[in-house]
């Protein structure tokens, strides 16, 4: 890499080199089968330059000849975007445990037997068609650049998503385990949970079209964070179309909510001391209580907006250019379980997913949403799966009507989030 670094030196202003090395196993069954179990092992480089202060980008997954791969990147600058960032130089970051040696080799034949075994166990009690999604993978990867930047990270992840589909329909319950210290199946409690839910199916509710009490599950309140995440993508304050501009330190939600990252908590797999620009990574409450406190920003952005990298810049792969991004967001916990929030519902509903998440102007916040997976709540109990309905409104006004936040949290892949209870939302419903 050093050698790549020169080369890209002695013919550009400024140079940086990413690069990622991995290792993965997948088990995957469809339908309660053993669909496929297979290893990859893949490596790449990106590279980005500075020429005459535009930006250049080219990459490779078989870095044979630096001189083309300089040369490719020097050729994208030529057209590339002017640019009024530098390459930092970072020279330390908080060091968080993201690899477990103990996890490295995937005893695939275990796992498989003992997903054979969950698989009989739930087809014993329901009759759900049954998906399983196994994950075990090691990644190395690091970024140099012509500031002096030198940065390492390994990482190993381990993830087991169990999915029960309802038959003849795409609507499902899911549950995963997120890790990197221990690789097994779900447990016996977190599928009967499942269970329970499910054999809510036999009861499909039909539902009026009025205002209703609704608690949202962590992956229904991630469609909401979703509409959030375009108001505080940094172009959106560039181009001044966020409704949230201006209204820093303005009270935007309920006080009951606080959203934030924090990529230096390595209990979770997305952790990382530095982004993909090499920048250190920090914790950002974005939502404190209620109050807009910050938007995110990579090292582009931030020279645009005058402001410093809160260390998001992402990349979705070898491949992909940098763009600003939150790899997943956190709500601070409430004060009440979810079956207490159920219990203090006399009649509602609890939706467990949503379809075509995002439609409607998400921009300014507007949602109308079919319910996917819900159940209907009648005097503090669920009873029964509701059919077709659908939910409508603004974020902004939904999310200044919680009642109550879940008191523990659940990581999904894509958000660290508890259950929330609103007082009312929207329901179009077929009865």
């Amino acid at each position: 890499m050093e050698q790549l670094l020169q080369i890209a030196k002695a013919n550009a202003e400024q140079a940086e080199i990413y690069y990622t090395n991995t290792t993965e196993d997948i088990i995957q069954f469809e339908d309660s089968n053993l669909k496929s179990a297979k290893t990859n092992l893949t490596s790449g480089v990106a590279l980005r330059v500075i020429k005459d202060g535009k930006i250049g980008f080219a990459y490779t997954c078989n870095l044979l000849n630096r001189d083309d791969l300089v040369k490719q990147a020097l050729n994208s600058a030529v057209a590339g975007a002017k640019v009024q960032f530098d390459f930092p130089k970072t020279e330390k970051v908080i060091g968080i445990k993201t690899f477990d040696p103990k996890i490295k080799n995937l005893d695939k034949k275990r796992l498989v037997e003992e997903t054979k075994e969950v698989i009989r166990y739930i087809k014993s009690k329901c009759d759900a068609q049954i998906h399983v999604y196994i994950y075990n993978g090691t990644i190395e990867k690091g970024i140099i650049n012509s500031s002096g930047t030198n940065l390492c990270e390994k990482k190993s992840d381990f993830s087991f998503i169990l999915t029960l589909f309802f038959p003849g329909t795409a609507n499902h319950l899911s549950d995963s385990i997120y890790n990197r210290k221990q690789v097994s199946v779900m447990d016996k409690a977190k599928i009967d949970q499942l269970l329970e839910l499910y054999a809510l199916n036999k009861e499909r509710i039909n539902l009026p079209t009025a205002k209703m009490p609704v608690i949202l599950m962590p992956k229904a309140v991630h469609s909401f964070v979703g509409r959030f995440d375009k108001a505080i993508h940094p172009a959106t304050f560039e181009n001044k179309t966020s409704p949230l501009l201006n209204k820093l330190e303005q009270k935007i939600f309920s006080d009951q909510l606080t959203i934030y990252q924090d990529p230096l908590d390595d209990s979770y797999i997305e952790a990382s001391a530095f982004d993909g620009e090499g920048v250190a990574c920090q914790k950002t409450i974005f939502v404190d209580k209620g109050i807009f406190k910050n938007f995110y920003t990579d090292l582009n952005y931030a020279a645009k907006l005058n402001t410093k990298s809160t260390g998001n810049g992402g990349r979705n792969g070898i491949e992909s250019p940098v763009n600003p991004k939150v790899n997943y967001y956190s709500i601070a916990v409430g004060n009440k379980s979810l079956a207490e929030m159920i219990a203090g519902i006399e009649e509602g509903i609890l939706i467990y997913s949503l379809m075509d998440i995002y439609t409607g102007n998400t921009l300014a916040g507007d949602y109308s949403v079919g319910v996917a997976t819900g159940f209907y709540i009648k005097n503090g109990k669920l009873i029964g799966r509701v059919k077709e309905c659908m939910i409508s409104g603004n974020i902004y006004e939904t999310l200044n009507r919680i009642s109550a936040i879940e008191n523990e949290v659940h990581f999904f892949g894509y958000g660290n989030m508890p259950a929330i209870a609103f007082e009312e939302i929207s329901v179009a419903g077929t009865e």
